[in-house]
Protein backbone atom coordinates (compact mmCIF):
# COMPACT_ATOMS: atom_id res chain seq x y z
CA UNK A 1 0.00 0.00 0.00
CA UNK A 2 1.12 3.52 -0.62
CA UNK A 3 1.21 6.06 2.22
CA UNK A 4 -2.26 7.53 1.54
CA UNK A 5 -3.92 4.12 1.45
CA UNK A 6 -2.08 3.10 4.64
CA UNK A 7 -3.29 6.26 6.40
CA UNK A 8 -6.89 5.61 5.31
CA UNK A 9 -6.73 2.03 6.55
CA UNK A 10 -5.21 3.07 9.88
CA UNK A 11 -7.93 5.69 10.41
CA UNK A 12 -10.56 3.06 9.69
CA UNK A 13 -8.93 0.70 12.18
CA UNK A 14 -8.85 3.44 14.82
CA UNK A 15 -12.61 3.95 14.54
CA UNK A 16 -13.09 0.28 15.33
CA UNK A 17 -10.58 0.33 18.18
CA UNK A 18 -12.24 3.28 19.89
CA UNK A 19 -15.73 1.85 19.91
CA UNK A 20 -14.98 0.17 23.22
CA UNK A 21 -18.63 0.23 24.32
CA UNK A 22 -19.72 -1.91 21.37
CA UNK A 23 -20.78 -5.47 22.01
CA UNK A 24 -20.90 -8.68 20.03
CA UNK A 25 -18.81 -9.24 16.94
CA UNK A 26 -17.44 -5.69 16.74
CA UNK A 27 -16.12 -5.96 20.29
CA UNK A 28 -14.47 -9.29 19.46
CA UNK A 29 -12.86 -7.75 16.37
CA UNK A 30 -11.55 -4.90 18.49
CA UNK A 31 -10.02 -7.26 21.04
CA UNK A 32 -8.43 -9.33 18.31
CA UNK A 33 -6.91 -6.21 16.72
CA UNK A 34 -5.52 -4.98 20.04
CA UNK A 35 -3.99 -8.38 20.78
CA UNK A 36 -2.40 -8.45 17.32
CA UNK A 37 -0.87 -5.01 17.86
CA UNK A 38 0.43 -6.05 21.29
CA UNK A 39 2.04 -9.13 19.79
CA UNK A 40 3.64 -7.10 17.03
CA UNK A 41 5.07 -4.66 19.58
CA UNK A 42 6.73 -7.32 21.73
CA UNK A 43 10.49 -7.43 21.58
CA UNK A 44 10.67 -11.07 20.39
CA UNK A 45 7.23 -12.67 19.98
CA UNK A 46 6.64 -15.93 18.20
CA UNK A 47 6.12 -15.27 14.51
CA UNK A 48 7.37 -11.69 14.96
CA UNK A 49 6.88 -9.43 11.94
CA UNK A 50 9.25 -6.64 11.03
CA UNK A 51 8.00 -3.20 12.04
CA UNK A 52 7.41 -1.06 8.96
CA UNK A 53 5.91 2.34 8.24
CA UNK A 54 2.36 0.89 8.04
CA UNK A 55 2.42 -0.35 11.63
CA UNK A 56 4.08 2.89 12.72
CA UNK A 57 1.21 4.76 11.05
CA UNK A 58 -1.37 2.80 13.07
CA UNK A 59 0.48 3.30 16.37
CA UNK A 60 1.04 6.99 15.72
CA UNK A 61 -2.67 7.53 14.99
CA UNK A 62 -3.55 5.76 18.22
CA UNK A 63 -1.15 7.80 20.35
CA UNK A 64 -2.13 11.09 18.70
CA UNK A 65 -5.77 10.46 19.55
CA UNK A 66 -4.79 9.69 23.14
CA UNK A 67 -2.85 12.95 23.40
CA UNK A 68 -5.68 15.03 21.94
CA UNK A 69 -8.23 13.35 24.18
CA UNK A 70 -6.21 13.90 27.36
CA UNK A 71 -5.22 17.57 26.87
CA UNK A 72 -8.55 19.40 26.86
CA UNK A 73 -8.55 20.57 30.47
CA UNK A 74 -7.92 24.34 30.44
CA UNK A 75 -9.60 25.54 33.62
CA UNK A 76 -8.39 28.74 35.27
CA UNK A 77 -7.38 27.16 38.58
CA UNK A 78 -5.08 24.73 36.78
CA UNK A 79 -3.40 27.63 34.95
CA UNK A 80 -2.96 29.59 38.19
CA UNK A 81 -1.47 26.54 39.87
CA UNK A 82 1.05 26.22 37.04
CA UNK A 83 1.87 29.93 37.32
CA UNK A 84 2.72 29.57 41.02
CA UNK A 85 5.00 26.58 40.36
CA UNK A 86 6.87 28.40 37.58
CA UNK A 87 7.43 31.48 39.71
CA UNK A 88 8.29 29.75 42.98
CA UNK A 89 11.92 29.23 43.92
CA UNK A 90 11.09 26.31 46.21
CA UNK A 91 12.01 22.72 45.32
CA UNK A 92 9.17 21.38 47.45
CA UNK A 93 6.20 23.10 45.80
CA UNK A 94 4.02 20.50 44.09
CA UNK A 95 0.95 20.85 41.93
CA UNK A 96 -2.59 20.35 43.24
CA UNK A 97 -3.65 18.81 39.92
CA UNK A 98 -3.01 15.48 38.30
CA UNK A 99 -1.28 15.56 34.89
CA UNK A 100 -3.52 15.03 31.87
CA UNK A 101 -1.00 13.21 29.70
CA UNK A 102 -0.09 9.60 30.15
CA UNK A 103 3.74 9.49 30.26
CA UNK A 104 3.72 6.04 28.66
CA UNK A 105 1.86 7.37 25.62
CA UNK A 106 4.29 10.27 25.32
CA UNK A 107 7.24 7.91 25.65
CA UNK A 108 5.78 5.72 22.91
CA UNK A 109 5.64 8.78 20.62
CA UNK A 110 9.27 9.52 21.38
CA UNK A 111 10.22 5.90 20.66
CA UNK A 112 8.54 6.18 17.28
CA UNK A 113 10.75 9.20 16.52
CA UNK A 114 7.53 11.11 15.96
CA UNK A 115 7.70 14.89 15.62
CA UNK A 116 5.19 15.63 18.37
CA UNK A 117 2.70 18.21 17.15
CA UNK A 118 1.10 18.68 20.55
CA UNK A 119 4.04 20.44 22.16
CA UNK A 120 1.84 23.30 23.40
CA UNK A 121 -0.33 20.85 25.33
CA UNK A 122 2.71 18.92 26.50
CA UNK A 123 4.33 22.15 27.70
CA UNK A 124 1.28 23.02 29.78
CA UNK A 125 1.02 19.52 31.22
CA UNK A 126 4.66 18.95 32.18
CA UNK A 127 4.47 21.51 34.98
CA UNK A 128 1.94 19.23 36.73
CA UNK A 129 4.08 16.09 36.53
CA UNK A 130 5.21 14.39 39.71
CA UNK A 131 8.98 13.94 39.53
CA UNK A 132 8.78 11.29 42.24
CA UNK A 133 6.94 9.08 39.76
CA UNK A 134 9.51 6.90 37.97
CA UNK A 135 7.72 6.84 34.60
CA UNK A 136 7.33 10.63 34.53
CA UNK A 137 10.94 11.10 35.62
CA UNK A 138 12.19 8.85 32.81
CA UNK A 139 10.18 10.71 30.17
CA UNK A 140 11.44 14.04 31.51
CA UNK A 141 15.01 12.78 31.27
CA UNK A 142 14.44 11.70 27.66
CA UNK A 143 12.87 15.05 26.79
CA UNK A 144 15.79 16.80 28.45
CA UNK A 145 18.34 14.87 26.38
CA UNK A 146 16.30 14.84 23.17
CA UNK A 147 16.82 16.78 19.96
CA UNK A 148 13.17 17.66 19.37
CA UNK A 149 12.47 21.26 18.38
CA UNK A 150 10.12 23.03 20.76
CA UNK A 151 9.33 26.52 21.95
CA UNK A 152 11.41 28.03 24.73
CA UNK A 153 8.53 27.62 27.21
CA UNK A 154 8.78 23.85 26.73
CA UNK A 155 12.42 23.78 27.86
CA UNK A 156 11.60 26.21 30.69
CA UNK A 157 9.02 23.83 32.15
CA UNK A 158 11.22 20.77 31.74
CA UNK A 159 14.05 22.65 33.49
CA UNK A 160 11.79 23.55 36.42
CA UNK A 161 10.83 19.90 36.92
CA UNK A 162 14.50 18.87 36.53
CA UNK A 163 15.69 21.40 39.13
CA UNK A 164 16.89 18.83 41.66
CA UNK A 165 18.74 16.98 38.89
CA UNK A 166 20.49 20.19 37.80
CA UNK A 167 21.55 20.84 41.37
CA UNK A 168 22.95 17.31 41.66
CA UNK A 169 24.96 17.66 38.41
CA UNK A 170 26.51 20.96 39.46
CA UNK A 171 27.32 19.73 42.98
CA UNK A 172 29.09 16.69 41.54
CA UNK A 173 31.06 18.94 39.20
CA UNK A 174 32.10 21.13 42.14
CA UNK A 175 33.27 18.09 44.12
CA UNK A 176 35.41 16.98 41.20
CA UNK A 177 36.93 20.45 40.89
CA UNK A 178 37.81 20.46 44.59
CA UNK A 179 39.58 17.12 44.20
CA UNK A 180 41.39 18.11 41.03
CA UNK A 181 41.36 21.66 39.70
CA UNK A 182 42.67 20.43 36.32
CA UNK A 183 39.40 18.60 35.65
CA UNK A 184 37.77 21.66 34.04
CA UNK A 185 38.66 20.89 30.41
CA UNK A 186 37.59 17.24 30.73
CA UNK A 187 34.23 18.27 32.21
CA UNK A 188 33.26 20.23 29.11
CA UNK A 189 33.73 17.12 26.96
CA UNK A 190 31.19 15.08 28.93
CA UNK A 191 27.69 14.58 27.53
CA UNK A 192 25.93 15.57 30.76
CA UNK A 193 27.50 19.03 30.83
CA UNK A 194 27.17 19.45 27.05
CA UNK A 195 23.44 18.78 27.36
CA UNK A 196 23.17 21.21 30.27
CA UNK A 197 24.91 24.00 28.35
CA UNK A 198 22.71 23.39 25.31
CA UNK A 199 19.52 23.72 27.36
CA UNK A 200 20.85 26.76 29.23
CA UNK A 201 21.44 28.48 25.88
CA UNK A 202 17.77 27.90 24.97
CA UNK A 203 15.97 28.29 28.28
CA UNK A 204 16.26 31.34 30.54
CA UNK A 205 14.74 29.27 33.34
CA UNK A 206 17.44 26.61 33.03
CA UNK A 207 20.15 29.27 32.80
CA UNK A 208 18.92 31.11 35.89
CA UNK A 209 18.56 27.92 37.95
CA UNK A 210 22.13 26.90 37.11
CA UNK A 211 23.70 30.33 37.62
CA UNK A 212 21.98 30.72 41.01
CA UNK A 213 23.31 27.32 42.12
CA UNK A 214 26.83 28.09 40.88
CA UNK A 215 26.81 31.55 42.48
CA UNK A 216 25.77 30.06 45.82
CA UNK A 217 28.59 27.51 45.60
CA UNK A 218 31.06 30.25 44.65
CA UNK A 219 30.13 32.32 47.70
CA UNK A 220 29.96 29.40 50.14
CA UNK A 221 33.43 28.21 49.08
CA UNK A 222 34.87 31.68 49.73
CA UNK A 223 35.28 32.41 46.01
CA UNK A 224 37.14 29.21 45.17
CA UNK A 225 39.40 29.79 42.14
CA UNK A 226 38.49 26.50 40.43
CA UNK A 227 34.76 27.24 40.76
CA UNK A 228 35.33 30.74 39.44
CA UNK A 229 37.18 29.44 36.36
CA UNK A 230 34.46 26.86 35.74
CA UNK A 231 31.73 29.52 35.95
CA UNK A 232 33.53 31.72 33.43
CA UNK A 233 34.00 28.83 30.95
CA UNK A 234 30.38 27.75 31.51
CA UNK A 235 29.09 31.24 30.65
CA UNK A 236 31.38 31.56 27.62
CA UNK A 237 30.15 28.26 26.19
CA UNK A 238 26.51 29.26 26.67
CA UNK A 239 27.22 32.62 25.06
CA UNK A 240 28.60 30.89 21.96
CA UNK A 241 25.54 28.64 21.65
CA UNK A 242 22.84 31.19 22.56
CA UNK A 243 20.33 31.87 19.80
CA UNK A 244 20.39 35.62 20.50
CA UNK A 245 22.29 37.85 22.91
CA UNK A 246 23.02 36.20 26.25
CA UNK A 247 21.39 39.10 28.13
CA UNK A 248 17.89 37.69 27.46
CA UNK A 249 18.74 34.64 29.60
CA UNK A 250 19.26 36.73 32.74
CA UNK A 251 16.49 37.97 35.05
CA UNK A 252 14.80 41.14 33.78
CA UNK A 253 16.20 43.07 36.76
CA UNK A 254 19.79 42.74 35.46
CA UNK A 255 19.41 42.05 31.72
CA UNK A 256 20.03 45.70 30.76
CA UNK A 257 23.18 45.80 32.88
CA UNK A 258 24.39 42.54 31.28
CA UNK A 259 24.10 44.21 27.86
CA UNK A 260 26.42 46.96 29.10
CA UNK A 261 28.93 44.58 30.71
CA UNK A 262 29.07 42.30 27.66
CA UNK A 263 30.63 44.98 25.46
CA UNK A 264 34.33 44.76 24.57
CA UNK A 265 35.84 47.95 26.04
CA UNK A 266 38.97 47.65 23.89
CA UNK A 267 36.88 48.46 20.83
CA UNK A 268 35.91 51.90 22.19
CA UNK A 269 37.78 55.19 21.85
CA UNK A 270 39.27 56.45 25.09
CA UNK A 271 36.75 59.28 25.61
CA UNK A 272 33.79 57.05 24.85
CA UNK A 273 35.24 54.32 27.05
CA UNK A 274 35.47 56.67 30.04
CA UNK A 275 31.84 57.70 29.70
CA UNK A 276 30.76 54.10 29.21
CA UNK A 277 32.67 52.87 32.28
CA UNK A 278 31.22 55.65 34.41
CA UNK A 279 27.69 54.63 33.38
CA UNK A 280 28.36 50.93 34.01
CA UNK A 281 29.83 51.59 37.47
CA UNK A 282 26.80 53.68 38.39
CA UNK A 283 24.49 50.76 37.59
CA UNK A 284 26.78 48.28 39.37
CA UNK A 285 26.73 50.40 42.52
CA UNK A 286 22.92 50.48 42.44
CA UNK A 287 22.88 46.71 42.10
CA UNK A 288 25.39 46.42 44.96
CA UNK A 289 22.97 48.21 47.27
CA UNK A 290 20.03 46.05 46.20
CA UNK A 291 21.71 42.64 46.08
CA UNK A 292 25.35 41.87 46.81
CA UNK A 293 24.84 38.27 45.61
CA UNK A 294 23.70 39.43 42.17
CA UNK A 295 26.70 41.76 41.95
CA UNK A 296 29.03 38.83 42.74
CA UNK A 297 27.26 36.75 40.08
CA UNK A 298 27.71 39.37 37.35
CA UNK A 299 31.35 40.04 38.24
CA UNK A 300 32.05 36.29 38.11
CA UNK A 301 30.44 36.18 34.65
CA UNK A 302 32.27 39.30 33.45
CA UNK A 303 35.51 39.34 35.53
CA UNK A 304 37.05 42.05 33.33
CA UNK A 305 34.86 44.50 35.27
CA UNK A 306 36.12 43.48 38.73
CA UNK A 307 39.16 45.78 38.87
CA UNK A 308 37.27 48.53 37.06
CA UNK A 309 34.48 48.50 39.62
CA UNK A 310 36.78 48.42 42.66
CA UNK A 311 39.48 50.77 41.33
CA UNK A 312 38.32 53.57 43.64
Amino acid sequence: MNRNVARAVSNSLMKTLYKSNQIGKKQNVRRSMLQTIRNMCKSSPEGHVEIDEHLTEVLTSCYEKQLIKSTRNKDIERQLDAFLIRNSKSLNLNTNFRPSLNPEVLQAMLNLKHDIVFSENITKDIIHWNIDDQKSRMVLQNLWNGDLKHKTSFYDNVSIKMKSKLESVLLNISCRLFENSRETEKLFLESELISLIKNCSISAECFQICTRILNTLFILTNFNTSIGKFILSFIQDIKLKARLTISILYPISVSNLVTILDLNLDELDYSVRETYVKLAKKHLKCLHKKSENELIMLLSHFPQWFNIYFDD
